[in-house]
């Protein structure tokens, strides 16, 4: 290979290097706007994966890498479904809020899972206890409101 042949290859490589770094760069900061999403979600799967370890540990199930692959290809289609709403939005541009939803709508998924971990590891169902907590803390503001009506009631007859 001749000097000048190198030198070629040497600023072709140069410039598809300067080309990936600025894509890369445009691609960071036109997302930037959703990255919290995308770290929220990161966190939440993470806590799941925590969850659902100690869970499957403590149950005697076995550890396989399968499970932890299942977690990537997770956040990975997790993260792509945020950003395809997000693009999705900017092309609308109604002033909606897709990739906020998209990323509400996965985090919801997400606890609900990270719930069903901590029953399994508790032995209760969290969710039963707090709808029955939510209906006793309502059923009490209703009879305060009952309460308050009916005396005032009492006091405009008097």
């Amino acid at each position: 290979m001749t000097r000048k042949t190198m030198y070629r290859l040497l600023n072709i490589f140069n410039d598809t290097w300067s080309a990936l770094l600025q894509l890369f760069a445009f691609i960071v900061l036109y997302l930037t706007p959703i990255s919290n999403y995308v770290h929220l979600v990161l966190v939440l799967i993470f806590f799941d994966l925590i969850t659902g370890s100690y869970a499957a540990i403590k149950e005697g199930e076995a550890f396989s890498a399968k499970k932890l692959r299942h977690t990537v290809e997770k956040f990975v289609f997790y993260a792509l479904a945020i950003i395809a709403g997000y693009i999705l939005q900017q092309i609308i541009d109604d002033g909606s809020e897709l990739a906020r939803i998209v990323a509400l709508y996965i985090g919801s998924i997400e606890v609900k899972s990270i719930y069903e971990n901590i029953s399994r590891i508790t032995k209760t169902d969290l969710v039963a206890l707090l709808w029955d907590l939510i209906k006793e803390k309502m059923e009490e503001w209703i009879q305060g409101i009952r309460n308050k009506r009916s005396e005032n009631d009492d006091t405009t007859y008097q």
